[in-house]
């Protein structure tokens, strides 16, 4: 199990939970919920959303943090995860899952829904929707069932980069005034610089790319000849160019995005890092968003142009985010959502990185009657549209 996995997830962070609230403040909220047992705690960050005929419904993603209590955190060599016994933790759970309905009854609250933090369902052997569900009813002092709706994605890949040697990688870049950049990360990336300066970077980094499939090895090898430049720093007009090339990808692939403002307040964020590519006319190419947090960097969204698309710019753009991963001195590279037997999704699983499946997510109603006529009346009207 990778380590990452004893962290809380960035959806149960304070700095993503007040990026969320400043991007809807009307009719939604979030709360922090708090469980103690022993020695133990159990965190998650509530995010509270408005829901049908003026019904509130509590989110709770990849929730539970496991920590020590405050009166049992003076010793940090013991890590709180070899110290709990599975008893223990299945206990935890569940109190916190009852003491968060309970919470939600006092707020007028008419269901939860919550997916669990791998950690944890791995911890207690739970390895499917129907095994969650089991434990959960046979429990949890309150009915549940496996929700129709997600709202985050579930799975994920994480690319574990220690095997990559560290080492200060920005300086093989061979940048004009290099000498003068700062270990900063306001500074490493004021400079743009070709794509085939990451060639010595990709050779370094062979331990690597030897564990992913041989597709990848050879179309990161293909794309590095691609002359193009790569630019990693945060202004308006790079802004502009990712969210050209990522709206183009949308029209391009038929999904949906977050609305222009979202994503321009995300990016102006400390904890968000920009990638994007242009060919010798200047042409945004491919782009890159992604989010810092703990010890990983993780994608966020982004595309390509279809030039890029059929140069296997996908590629570069991993490679580069990998590049940048090493320079932040960050040990793991999460590719962001997957699904499975779509073509992208295939690419991602391409990585041979490890798996992180989120169980979920589950309904916990709280307003049994409410819940159960608003979902009637919602499935009777969708069936009347179509």
């Amino acid at each position: 199990m990778l380590a990452i996995n004893h962290s809380p997830h960035f959806l149960q962070t304070e700095d993503w939970a007040k990026f969320w609230l400043e991007v809807n403040p009307i009719n939604h909220n979030y709360h922090w919920l708090t469980t103690n047992h022993g020695e133990f705690e159990l965190r998650s960050i509530v995010y509270e959303f408005p829901w049908q005929l003026g019904e509130k419904f509590w989110y709770m993603p990849k929730t539970g943090t496991l920590s020590y209590t405050n009166d049992y955190s003076e010793n940090p060599k013991l890590n709180c995860w070899d110290q709990i016994s599975g008893e223990e933790l299945e206990f935890l759970i569940l109190k916190h899952l009852n003491q968060t309905w309970s919470e939600a009854k006092k707020q007028g609250i008419t269901f939860i829904k919550f997916d669990l933090n791998d950690g944890l369902t791995n911890r207690l052997s739970i390895w499917d929707n129907s095994s969650l569900l089991q434990f959960c009813q046979n429990k949890l002092d309150n009915k549940c069932r496996i929700s129709s709706k997600k709202i985050q994605y579930l799975d994920t890949f994480v690319a574990d980069l220690r095997v990559i040697p560290s080492q200060n990688y920005q300086n093989i870049l061979n940048l004009e005034n290099s000498d003068k950049l700062v270990e900063s990360e306001s500074n490493l990336f004021n400079t743009p610089f070709p794509v085939s300066n990451l060639k010595k970077f990709f050779e370094e980094s062979k331990i690597f790319w030897e564990s992913t499939n041989t597709n990848i090895r050879r179309y990161t090898k293909k794309v590095i000849n691609l002359n193009w430049i790569i630019s990693m720093k945060k202004t308006e007009d790079n802004f502009e160019a990712f969210w050209q090339v990522y709206n183009s990808t949308k029209d391009r692939q038929n999904f949906k995005i977050h609305s222009k403002e979202y994503v321009k307040t995300l990016f102006d964020k400390p904890q968000t890092h920009l990638i994007v590519m242009y060919d010798l006319e200047n042409n945004p190419q491919s782009a890159w968003l992604g989010y810092q947090w703990h010890n990983s960097l993780v994608y966020l969204y982004g595309g390509n142009e279809e030039y890029s698309f059929k140069h296997y710019g996908q590629y570069l753009m991993h490679l580069a985010a990998i590049y940048l991963a090493k320079c932040l001195k960050i040990d793991y590279y999460d590719l962001g959502g997957w699904e499975p037997n779509t073509g992208y999704g295939r690419f991602k699983e391409q990585y041979k990185a490890d798996f992180r499946h989120f169980l979920g997510p589950i309904d916990l109603p709280v307003k049994p009657f409410k819940f159960k006529v608003i979902n009637t009346m919602v499935n009777l009207a969708k069936k009347i549209k179509k």
